[in-house]
Formats: C-alpha cells, sequence, structure tokens
C-alpha cells in the first residue's frame, strides 16, 4: 500500500466506493506502510454507518472468538455455533437502522470463531468488511475464502 497523499485519496475513493456499493476492501500491505491508520479512518468518513473494529492479534489468536470478544454476552456459552449467532445478534442490535461496516485490522491475526463471523456478514452481505493483512499473507486460506465467496 504506497503511502504518497495522491496514492491514498485515490485507494480512499475506491475503498468509499465499494462501501457505497455494499461492498468491502482488503488492504494488503507491508508492515508499517499505514493499513492500519488507513482502516481505522474509515470511521472519521463514514458517520453514516455503524463502524465496529476487531483486531487480530498473535496473543489472542488460539482464543474462539477473541477478536470479537467484546459483542458477547458476559454469561456467554462455550458452544461455537450459539457464539457466532450471539456475535451476529450483536452486531445487528448495535448497528441499528444504519449500514454495519466491519473492519478488521490484521484480519490474517484472527482466531477462526471470529474469522468465521466475518466471512457470514460478508458473504450474507450483513456488513460490508475493510480488512487489513500484510503482504505476506494475503494467500492465506481463510483469507482467500472470504475474498472469493
Amino acid at each position: 500500500m504506497p503511502t504518497s497523499a495522491r496514492t491514498r485519496s485515490a485507494i480512499f475513493d475506491r475503498v468509499n466506493d465499494h462501501l457505497d456499493e455494499g461492498g468491502g476492501a482488503l488492504l494488503t500491505g507491508d508492515i508499517g506502510v499505514g493499513k492500519s491508520h488507513f482502516a481505522r479512518a474509515i470511521e472519521a468518513w463514514r458517520t453514516s454507518d455503524h463502524i465496529e473494529l476487531l483486531i487480530g492479534s498473535p496473543a489472542i489468536r488460539s482464543i474462539p472468538f477473541a477478536a470479537s470478544a467484546h459483542l458477547l454476552p458476559d454469561r456467554a456459552t462455550s458452544d461455537p455455533l450459539r457464539l457466532l449467532q450471539l456475535a451476529r445478534r450483536a452486531l445487528k442490535e448495535r448497528s441499528g437502522s444504519r449500514d454495519l461496516v466491519v473492519v478488521v485490522d490484521d484480519l490474517d491475526q484472527v482466531d477462526t470463531g471470529t474469522m468465521a463471523l466475518v466471512h457470514q456478514l460478508a458473504v450474507d452481505r450483513a456488513a460490508a468488511v475493510v480488512a487489513t493483512v500484510r503482504s505476506s499473507e494475503a494467500g492465506n486460506e481463510g483469507i482467500a475464502a472470504l475474498w472469493k465467496d
């Protein structure tokens, strides 16, 4: 992801167009080029949408639904399917009548439960998804499936 002002503006316009059409975007690049900053800035320029930020990390990757745990009730079940349903319901309630945009920073580092949630939201068009991924991880099976479907 190049960082010149002209390039950032063109990327912004392209992502914005995709979101306006109900689509999403995958922002790829090397570490430190500004993917995370750009993705998090979406909240500032999509004020009519409900933006939900999910952050992947190697520290929590092995914990089911860790990146989306803030969506789940305190006394949630341990059943993964039920957790998926609860997270989807929470997102629907939080977004209300506004369009839902899910921003996933470091998609390659999210847990499998959160990846399943993001995949379902994208495939069902229940949310537009904007995600960041390191260039070296863009071909990862889960990431490729998300953008292929």
